[in-house]
């Protein structure tokens, strides 16, 4: 989930569409191997070695544990992608700290930040540019980047738009005005 967070963060950077793949990946990496029958992912893996018992932490102490780290990602994924497994995978997590959130906030500060984002107004721009990312500059800096962590922003051109329609369905149809 943190090298998931750090992708989506470089990604919101950079536009470049490698970050949010990658980002979709480990999400979907943490998904298959550390998924708890109870609820939330483990700390080990499917993989692993058996233990006596599986660790899995939702408190944030002092680093964010991996469950609030993971309701962060699919939260952003959902607005990057739109795709359903993530919108699952964050609600079932939402409300696992939905009910613990009133007695136990101080140890909640990722999975708080996660829930605001849920409920804020969001805004999920796509700019295309069939050439190239520095065409689209003046573009990209009319976009108001600063004072909301609810923009979504993706830059469609010709070299990304299929790995962008993959990761993204929605962004398909969209294409270039004069």
């Amino acid at each position: 989930s943190f090298l998931a967070w750090a992708a989506l963060e470089l990604y919101r950077c950079t536009q470049d569409i490698q970050y949010l793949d990658h980002a979709c990946g480990l999400m979907d990496r943490v998904i298959a191997d550390f998924k708890s029958a109870e609820g939330g992912f483990d700390m080990t893996s499917k993989q692993a070695e058996k233990l006596l018992f599986t660790p899995s932490e939702f408190s944030d102490m002092a680093l964010p544990s991996g469950n609030s780290v993971a309701l962060l990602v699919f939260t952003e994924l959902v607005r990057y992608t739109g795709l359903e497994h993530y919108e699952k995978e964050r609600q079932a997590l939402d409300g696992l700290y939905a009910l613990s959130l009133p007695r136990s906030i101080d140890r909640r500060t990722i999975s708080t930040m996660a829930m605001e984002r849920q409920q804020g107004e969001s805004f999920e721009v796509v700019v295309v540019s069939p050439d190239s990312a520095k065409d689209a500059a003046p573009m990209l800096q009319a976009v108001p980047t600063t004072g909301s962590r609810n923009i979504y922003l993706h830059l469609k051109t010709n070299a990304n738009s299929e790995t962008l329609a993959r990761l993204a369905p929605f962004t398909r149809s969209y294409s270039a005005l004069d």
